[in-house]
C-alpha cells in the first residue's frame, strides 16, 4: 500500500512584511495548511530579497514584487512527500530622519538650493523637493529645490521637504525652519566733504537700495550744526566736524537701520 498524497486544507500565505521589520518564523503559517505530521522545508524564489534558513525568514530588502516560498512537506506516516508555495510582499520601510538645523539667510542672499542642508538626514536617497509656508516670503522654484527670498521673516517659516520613495524606504516627509533676518542697506553718495564759511546751507542726496529716512548727526556744532530734524548742514566755524548719517529701518522692515560715518572740513 502506497501512502496517499497529502490533503492541503488552506492556503499557504504569508503576511505582508516591511522592510526593517525582525527576522521571523515561517511556521506560524502552517498552521492547519494539510492533513500530515511531516516536516516543513522552507526555501525562497529570491534569497537576495528574503533568505531562509531552516524555518526563518530574514528580510533583506524590499521587493517590487511578491517572492515565492515554497514549501516541502516530508513523507510521514501514511503520507507521501508534497509541496505548495505561497508570496511573500515585503513593502519599502519608513524612512528615518535627523532633525534639521535652522536655516538662517538674510534679504537680499541669492536664491539658493535647499537640498545640501538635506544630507545626512535621512537613511533613504530619495530625491527631494520642498514648500513653504509663507511663499511671498520664500518661495520654491520650478525644480522644487530652489529657495528665493522675497521679504524679511519676522518669524520663521516652515519648509516641508518630500523625499521620493527610493530603494527599501518609502516616500516621506519633514518640516524644518527658515529664518530670514533684516539686510544691511547700502549707502553711496556720501564722502568726506570740504566747504568755506561763507557756503551756504545745504543738504546731501545719498542714495541705497532701502526707502528708509536720512538724518545727520554733527559731533561739534561750532562747525557744523543741523536744521530741519537733521538734514540740512550749516557752517558755524572752521574746523573738522564728523558726520554721522544714519537710515532709518524702511518702511518694508526687510532693511535694517544704518550709520555711516563721514567728514565736512569748514575753512
Amino acid at each position: 500500500v502506497n501512502r496517499a498524497a497529502p490533503t492541503f486544507l488552506s492556503a499557504f500565505t504569508v503576511n505582508t512584511k516591511t522592510f526593517g521589520d525582525e527576522p521571523f518564523s515561517l511556521l506560524p503559517f502552517t498552521v492547519g495548511l494539510d492533513n500530515t505530521d511531516g516536516t516543513y522545508h522552507f526555501s525562497s524564489s529570491n534569497s537576495l530579497l528574503v533568505s531562509i534558513s531552516g524555518d526563518t525568514a530574514t528580510i533583506l530588502a524590499y521587493t517590487p514584487s511578491p517572492i515565492t516560498i515554497t514549501v516541502d512537506i516530508d513523507a510521514c506516516g501514511n503520507y507521501a512527500a508534497s509541496s505548495t508555495s505561497g508570496t511573500l510582499t515585503v513593502n519599502r520601510g519608513p524612512q528615518t530622519f535627523q532633525a534639521v538645523s535652522p536655516v538662517i539667510k538674510t534679504f537680499d542672499d541669492a536664491a539658493f538650493s535647499l537640498a545640501p542642508y538635506m544630507v545626512g538626514i535621512s537613511n533613504s536617497s530619495g530625491s527631494y523637493t520642498f514648500a513653504s509656508s509663507n511663499p511671498s516670503a520664500i518661495s520654491i522654484g520650478g525644480d522644487g529645490v530652489t529657495a528665493t527670498i522675497h521679504a524679511y521673516t519676522p518669524s520663521a517659516v516652515t519648509i516641508t521637504e518630500s523625499q521620493a520613495a527610493a530603494g527599501n524606504y518609502a516616500a516621506g516627509t519633514k518640516t524644518f525652519l527658515l529664518t530670514v533676518n533684516r539686510g544691511t542697506p547700502t549707502i553711496s553718495g556720501l564722502t568726506n566733504l570740504t566747504k568755506t564759511m561763507i557756503d551756504a546751507p545745504f543738504t546731501l542726496s545719498p542714495t541705497s537700495n532701502s526707502n528708509g529716512t536720512f538724518s545727520y548727526v554733527s559731533d561739534n556744532s561750532a562747525i557744523i550744526f543741523m536744521t530741519n530734524s537733521g538734514t540740512t548742514f550749516n557752517m558755524a566755524g572752521s574746523g573738522l566736524a564728523n558726520i554721522t548719517a544714519t537710515i532709518t529701518q524702511d518702511t518694508s522692515g526687510n532693511y535694517n537701520t544704518r550709520n555711516y560715518n563721514f567728514t565736512i572740513a569748514v575753512a
